[in-house]
């Protein structure tokens, strides 16, 4: 009797960690797989996945910055690689910040599990290795500016600090699920690192 129930287990906990739903603010694209650990009344707490992305470090978080860093990102997808291959869209497209002077600003475009990478055509786009890890997270909608991320990230850090949770107080990541012409109903996202 107890081999069945320790194969009822395994195979309850093999199928729960293969049924995990794209939540909607992925749009039907593919996007990081993360576990809800719990949600709070202002943010959540989420534990991802081992995840591989495209990246391009840029200078500063200014617009027009973070738009030529996507740029150079969905050329690569677009076909400037050694492929000349057009790679799917996946979500989101994250600007990950941190105070240490390597790399300090980044844009990256997720990569699904299993996908061959092309090399890059343009040395300023690389493949990066994001860890598993514990991440808190703040949704707001709206078209996002520089302004909001910055205060919602803050936000987000005084509502960790009244819970209790340890965290990154260096690094944080925007995480942007919708098209710039999309006007409603956006989804928008800021992480830090549990520590």
């Amino acid at each position: 009797m107890a081999a069945i129930v320790f194969v009822f287990c395994l195979l309850l906990a093999l199928t729960s960690a293969d049924d995990w739903s794209v939540p909607w603010f992925c749009h039907g694209y593919e996007c990081p797989q993360y576990e809800l650990i719990r949600e709070y009344e202002t943010f959540e707490e989420r534990y991802y996945n081992a995840s591989r992305w495209i990246m391009t470090g840029i200078e500063n978080t200014a617009s027009s910055v973070v738009y030529d860093g996507f740029m150079k990102l969905y050329g690569y997808t677009d076909g400037e690689n050694e492929r000349s291959q057009e790679i799917p869209m996946t979500l989101p497209v994250i600007v990950a910040t941190s105070q240490s002077d390597k790399d300090p600003v980044s844009i990256s475009f997720y990569v699904p599990p299993n996908f061959d990478l092309p090399a890059p055509t343009n040395t300023d786009v690389v493949s990066l290795d994001r860890p598993e890890g514990r991440v808190f997270v703040r949704t707001f909608d709206g078209i996002a500016s520089e302004s909001d991320w910055l205060e919602n990230v803050s936000q987000l850090r005084e509502d960790l600090l009244k819970e209790g949770k340890e965290f990154d107080a260096e690094n944080y990541v925007a995480a942007g699920y919708d098209p710039p012409w999309k006007l409603f109903f956006r989804h928008n996202e800021v992480w830090v690192p549990a520590v």
